[in-house]
């Protein structure tokens, strides 16, 4: 992969700097969810792009519904991969529940509390095992979704599977960068804190040409 023009390319671009406010703006305003999911789309079609050998421009600010549908649908993929950590949280709070319930005195409740108390252990070492691979999964389950574009294919746990194994060295680089890019998001704290979204935004665009690039390494 070409780490030199994942940095640089944006530059290419005669109107990069009106496409970087529109996703800087887009992504101040994701809290309400829907302008995230569009920016998600946007950086998708980048990474097509890039994937199909075009990355002398950045995509257009057009056709924001198909980015909403595109954004929407990646991250429909990744809930589906998040499921195992919400339940690994959910359950220990569950038993506590229910202990509560029966009565801090009744037999039964100390017994899931204790049951609960073990859990929250065995949870949480296997929470922090499951975030740390996270990192190396969100690549793969974001280059997948690039290259085919369909939701049943991404959450092909088979294929993904054999994807991260025969590809494990090239995923591990696109985890270090995608921590790098939240790391270049910070940054934009010292722009008086709204630059956050903007720099944050720019570290994006990079991570993606990356993940187009992989992508046309392996699928093209």
């Amino acid at each position: 992969m070409n780490y030199n023009l994942a940095f640089t390319f944006i530059l290419q671009d005669k109107d990069w700097v009106k496409k970087i406010v529109i996703g800087g703006l887009l992504t101040m305003l994701g809290f309400f969810i829907i302008p995230l999911l569009i920016v998600q789309g946007y950086l998708i079609e980048l990474s097509k792009k890039v994937m199909d050998g075009d990355d002398a421009s950045l995509p257009e600010w057009n056709n924001w519904g198909e980015k909403l549908k595109k954004g929407a649908s990646l991250w429909l993929c990744l809930m589906v991969y998040l499921l195992p950590l919400l339940l690994l949280v959910f359950l220990p709070v569950l038993i506590i529940i229910i202990s509560s319930a029966l009565g801090a005195s009744s037999r039964a409740s100390i017994l899931l509390m204790l049951i609960s108390f073990f859990l929250m252990i065995v949870t949480f070492i296997f929470y922090l095992l499951y975030l740390l691979s996270l990192y190396l999964i969100i690549p793969a389950i974001t280059v997948r979704y690039i290259s085919t574009e369909s939701i049943s294919e991404t959450l092909n746990i088979k294929e993904m599977i054999s994807m991260i194994r025969t590809d494990f060295v090239q995923l591990l680089i696109l985890a270090a960068f995608l921590l790098l890019a939240g790391f270049i998001s910070q940054i934009g704290i010292i722009l008086f804190i709204v630059g956050v979204f903007f720099v944050g935004f720019y570290a994006q665009l990079m991570l993606y040409h990356l993940y187009g690039q992989f992508a046309a390494s392996k699928f093209v």
